[in-house]
């Protein structure tokens, strides 16, 4: 129904297919064949553990095709600070976390991961601008925060660092 399916973004794949995140309804991923005919659903409160979605958690993603033999999924989980990547099967493979972010989206160019955060640290600063970080497609290392301060991925994993802005440079960007 309209109260609990609010789509957010959708992700194509070459020969037409489609999957549809859910990101504003019940976090579900559906994918749809190149007719629109529904196929299947992950994410949401389907599996165990992390395989599941919690609510407002996928705001955006894209399909990634850096290896065109084993396609995967990268889903920006907005409110909860990470991202995580699927299989296009729905299969959790891992977690990528951003303490502190508000990840809406993920574009790729070349070898660089851009991501738009709403706002730094959130949901603490619900008013932060927010930023823009740049990653390592490949080992999603930090490279560059725009609009912010950078922060090394041993300072976000072993101390609890946070990515701040430093100017008002972007106002809650999304994709």
């Amino acid at each position: 129904s309209a109260d609990t399916f609010k789509p957010s973004k959708t992700m194509h794949l070459p020969g037409g297919d489609f999957f549809v995140i859910d990101g504003y309804g019940s976090d579900y991923i559906h994918r749809y064949d190149t007719a629109g005919n529904y196929l299947y659903s992950f994410g949401g409160d389907l599996g165990e553990g992390e395989a599941q979605l919690q609510h407002w958690g996928p705001n955006g993603g894209a399909i990634d095709f850096t290896n065109p033999d084993d396609l995967t999924i990268i889903l920006a989980l907005s409110d909860q600070q990470k991202l995580k990547r699927f299989t296009l099967e729905g299969e959790y493979l891992e977690t990528i976390p951003m303490p502190g972010s508000n990840p809406r989206d993920i574009v790729f160019h070349e070898d660089k991961i851009f991501i738009p955060h709403l706002g730094d640290d959130w949901p603490d600063d619900r008013t932060s601008p927010g930023i823009i970080t740049v990653h390592n497609r490949h080992t999603f290392e930090l490279l560059e925060t725009l609009g912010g301060r950078s922060v090394s991925p041993q300072t976000l994993d072993s101390s609890g660092g946070h990515y701040r802005h430093e100017d008002h440079v972007f106002l809650h960007p999304h994709g």
